[in-house]
């Protein structure tokens, strides 16, 4: 029947089957956590933030750096490494869990309570999973950037029904985002284009202006109240910029168009959807959606604000543009009850096999790594100085062999590394004639690179000895250095985090 917001009975009896069996297998996806290149930095890093009580820290890991390091993610440090201290790798994955869990009841509540119907709330939630699964994939800082931007857009739709007092609780949540990641930039962006319609918008009621204009300054304002102040602005005017192509996440979205593609094409197709269908005249909805998707389709790494944004901010067209026929919560009586245990207990056995071995487990994989034989090469001869490394190796390299073997450039960046030291690392790294003057400057005792690179046999040829080869990479050291002592290399086996 038209407009009926129930299903038939069978339907119904299944209906807490089909939900069971879906958040099970959300839970097993969001489960399987990889280690990220930068983790064991995070990690290193947030350790000596709670050793000494000091956010700032100096830095002792790189021999390259040449700029004070603003260390703009110092708060997340501290929260990884305070978390992996009380339950190691697996703290950190329930962590990760947690997080992903609060956004998508947000997602849920929020849908819930504006009166949709259970198929819509799924719906939004599903697209908000999809949506962000490449930011929550790993555990990171940009995990805390996912949650907040949540957040943030929750109070924007809560200010937009009448409870202007939900924006107060901007300026707090944006001081603390600072402290967190530098996601912070797209979140003030987004709230700030928001405000700045809403306070041109004539039928808007002058007190929701007002607090819109207010709460824009506020929270602007509040980006300061971190340990490096107005220094972090300045940081961030000189260093934030598209330019970062041999990064993947910063790479457009057709680096990757399954992986990238799909649910980049689920959020903008879901507005055009919903624009389409309710006829929508909304210009800060508009506004927003078609800079989101811009941006998030250059840079890849934006696509979990474009799709929170497009859940959240666009639900009542989503609501509106749904088919009439909904299903509701399902009355049960005890047999269909009895029937649904069961069949949940059926489903959670296989997948408890599946989901056991990466609970406890961060796990180590893909091509990037380098073997851990490299590291016991390394502890076997106490190598000490200072090591030209290859820059995804930096971080994985701090935590197993520094600070006594110094890295030359490492997953921090520009906040500690110039950009000519970035650009004079990837031109040796290339074997560019142009790329040898960092070797000149730098003058390191040893050399550790992928063994693909092609700089790698032209270093052999002006000198340099390899002193370890293994399936990955290999490390040299200047002709006459050792002597060093081979080691027994170990077969291949599953690696979790720390590794080696």
């Amino acid at each position: 029947m038209t407009g009926s917001r129930t299903d038939t009975p069978p339907s119904r009896a299944l209906w807490p089957v089909l939900a069971s069996a879906a958040g099970l297998l959300v839970l097993t996806t969001a489960l399987v956590t990889p280690a990220d290149a930068d983790l064991w930095g995070h990690l290193r890093f947030g350790l000596d933030i709670l050793a000494s009580g000091d956010a700032r820290q100096r830095d002792q890991y790189s021999f390259a750096s040449d700029r004070p390091w603003v260390n703009h993610e110092w708060l997340t440090e501290l929260a990884i490494a305070a978390v992996y201290r009380a339950g190691g790798p697996g703290a950190l994955i329930a962590m990760k869990l947690a997080i992903v869990g609060a956004c998508l009841w947000m997602v849920w509540h929020h849908y819930r309570r504006a009166g949709a119907s259970v198929d819509i709330a799924v719906f939004a939630m599903a697209l908000a999973f999809t949506g962000t699964y490449w930011r929550t994939h790993t555990i990171r800082p940009q995990l805390f950037s996912v949650l907040l931007m949540s957040v943030l857009l929750a109070l924007m739709r809560r200010a937009e029904r009448g409870r202007s007092t939900s924006l107060l609780l901007v300026p707090p949540l944006m001081a603390l985002w600072a402290n967190l990641h530098g996601g912070w930039i797209v979140g003030a962006g987004v709230f700030g284009v928001w405000a700045s319609l809403g306070i041109v918008d004539s039928t808007l009621p002058l007190r929701s202006r007002a607090a819109r204009a207010a709460a824009a300054l506020l929270a602007v304002t509040a980006t300061l109240a971190t340990p490096e102040g107005v220094e972090l602005w300045r940081f961030l005017a000189t260093t934030v910029r598209l330019g970062r192509d041999d990064i993947q996440e910063w790479s457009s979205t057709l680096s990757s168009p399954i992986a990238l593609g799909v649910p980049w094409l689920a959020a903008a197709g879901t507005a055009a959807w919903a624009a389409y269908r309710t006829r929508t005249r909304r210009l800060d909805r508009l506004v927003l959606a078609v800079l989101l998707a811009i941006a998030s389709f250059r840079v890849s790494r934006l696509d979990a604000f474009f799709a929170l944004a497009i859940v959240f901010l666009w639900s009542d067209e989503i609501v509106a543009a749904w088919p009439r026929r909904r299903l509701a919560w399902p009355r049960l009586a005890a047999p269909q009850i009895a029937v649904a245990m069961a069949a949940v207990g059926v489903m959670a056995m296989p997948v408890a096999g599946i989901a056991r071995p990466f609970a406890g487990c961060l796990t180590m994989a893909g091509d990037w790594l380098p073997e851990p034989d490299a590291v016991r090469f390394a502890h076997a001869n106490r190598l000490r100085g200072r090591m030209l490394t290859w820059f995804d190796w930096g971080e994985y390299a701090i935590w197993h062999l520094g600070p006594d073997l110094k890295v030359s450039f490492d997953g921090r960046r520009e906040t500690v590394f110039s950009a000519d030291t970035i650009a004079s690392h990837r031109r040796f790294y290339a074997g560019d004639d142009k790329g040898w003057d960092l070797l000149d400057r730098l003058q390191p005792d040893y050399i550790w690179l992928p063994r693909h690179l092609p700089v790698v046999p032209q270093l052999e040829r002006r000198g340099w000895v390899a002193i370890f080869t293994g399936s990955s990479s290999t490390m040299l050291a200047r002709a006459g250095a050792g002597p060093f002592t081979p080691i027994t290399t170990t077969p291949p086996a599953r690696r979790c985090f720390p590794g080696p």
